[in-house]
């Protein structure tokens, strides 16, 4: 058998052990410096082994004693339970004291393999639990002795599960470093040969980065021109004539370079600016004019704008102007980046595929649309998901919890831009190099699940056993 039988029948939790129920202090009377008694408020300030996130109050209103375990009977939390010690506890958590014929461990087991039972009463808006679902509760209640033995083959086998997950979450920290490197090494040219390297070995000649800049900024100015013009006879106007209009168009942002490192041969600077025409979106809750055209069309969010991938599961509609909603229209290569929100969403975004046949984006999501054909919207991409996400926490405005990043500092983003060819080798390796990479990360995330099953399973069988076959 790998567990004892349990014999001894089972016992309402209030049979066996004393219930104290959490008061909390007023708000005036709990502090974080250290004053008074130690206060627990919820499973936020428990890590899995201690008391973290220390709160202390000057007016405890419920002392419970060490031994005790705690069990979170309100809000999200619902039902997350810790070993605590002697302590004030607040009115959302609960400390259940075992009496003489439950040791405190395998109590603690026991609850923790039952919880769902009693979380499933829990009612509201805000989901809680009364005394009475936790003391009506029943658990098996074997021999002291036995008790023991079960918590020692429990421990000895949750120790072990438990180190097989610190090293997988340590395998993930180091895909995500191994990630991160590659993306650098990519961005920097040491990813694929250069093609200054390659034109040296084959005895050709090459463009570099520096004469497609060139041809890049002559083109942005045409389409500018081009738009600018356009906007006249759209309006039923006559467009100017001469040439002083020209002088009205408003130069891209140039990048500051003081700071940056040599790139390889071959390479050159530019701004995000200088390589695609960045816009804000649409603004939610904006007002219309008795005569405006609308429509309804779908729209990006920030949650639907990733770090190297689209979440297209959940798409929202909003309703704009016709001719708003035409010059928001989404296009094959544009790429979308987001304003901010929470540090890990700022600069987050990936490359429009054309999912769908119409859609716009929120002004919470900028879009980059690249000038020239010479340029791969991924590899752009890939460098604002590296290097331009440093270069956006370094400008962001920020206050405690959240970050937000302005148009002209998006605009004013620094760009690696290698020649033509060398841009689409780095893509084409990055996407090989990523094959791998999902897969071991799938790979992580169905061990964690196994896991996660395992430890139920083991549990279960801790509290629910079966005997043993007579002839195994």
């Amino acid at each position: 058998m790998i567990f004892p039988v349990q014999i001894g029948g089972t016992a309402k939790l209030g049979d066996v052990g004393k219930l104290y129920c959490g008061q909390s202090p007023s708000v005036s009377e709990v502090n974080q410096d250290g004053n008074g008694t130690l206060y627990v408020t919820g499973p936020e300030q428990f890590d899995g082994k201690k008391i973290v996130g220390h709160k202390w109050t000057t007016n405890p209103k419920r002392m419970v004693p060490d031994g005790c375990i705690f069990i979170t009977v309100k809000g999200a939390g619902v039902g997350k339970t810790f070993l605590g010690i002697a302590c004030a506890i607040g009115r959302d958590v609960y400390a259940y004291e075992p009496g003489e014929a439950l040791d405190l461990r395998y109590a603690h087991y026991a609850i923790i393999e039952s919880i769902n039972e009693i979380k499933i009463q829990a009612k509201g808006d805000i989901p809680g639990l009364s005394k009475n679902h936790i003391l009506d509760h029943s658990i098996s209640v074997p021999p002291l002795e036995m008790q023991r033995e079960i918590v020692a083959q429990l421990e000895f086998r949750l120790s072990r599960l438990d180190k097989a997950v610190a090293d997988l979450r340590s395998a993930e920290v180091k895909l995500k470093r191994h990630r991160s490197a590659t993306l650098a090494a990519a961005t920097a040219g040491r990813l694929v040969p250069t093609e200054a390297e390659l034109a040296r070995q084959e005895g050709r000649s090459y463009e570099p980065a520096s004469a497609l800049l060139e041809r890049i900024l002559a083109e942005r100015r045409r389409q500018w021109e081009a738009s600018y013009l356009a906007a006249f006879i759209h309006k039923g106007k006559k467009p100017p004539s001469g040439e002083q209009w020209k002088s009205k168009y408003p130069e891209p942002i140039g990048p500051n370079t003081s700071k940056l490192f040599v790139l390889p041969d071959g390479w050159t600077w530019a701004s995000l600016d200088q390589l695609c025409f960045v816009v804000g979106g649409v603004t939610k809750g904006q007002k219309f004019g008795a005569g405006d055209a609308l429509v309804e069309v779908p729209y990006l969010r920030v949650a639907n704008v990733q770090r190297g991938w689209l979440n297209l599961r959940e798409i929202k509609e909003i309703t704009t102007t016709r001719e708003r909603a035409e010059a928001l229209q989404l296009y094959i290569g544009d790429i979308l980046l987001n304003e901010g929100g929470d540090r890990d969403k700022l600069g987050r975004g990936w490359v429009w595929e054309g999912q769908l046949p119409f859609c716009i984006h929120q002004n919470h999501v900028f879009r980059a649309r690249p000038i020239s054909q010479y340029l791969n919207s991924y590899y752009i991409a890939h460098v604002a998901n590296s290097f331009g996400q440093e270069f956006f926490f370094a400008e962001a405005k920020q206050t405690t919890n959240l970050a937000s990043i302005s148009l002209t500092k998006i605009r004013s983003l620094p760009i690696m831009l290698p020649p033509r060819n060398e841009q689409d080798r780095i893509v084409f390796e990055l996407d090989r190099i990523a094959i791998g990479q999902d897969h071991m990360g799938k790979t992580f995330q169905e061990n964690n699940v196994r896991a996660r099953a395992l430890r139920s399973s083991i549990l279960q069988q801790a509290f629910n056993p079966q005997p043993a076959p007579s002839h195994p």
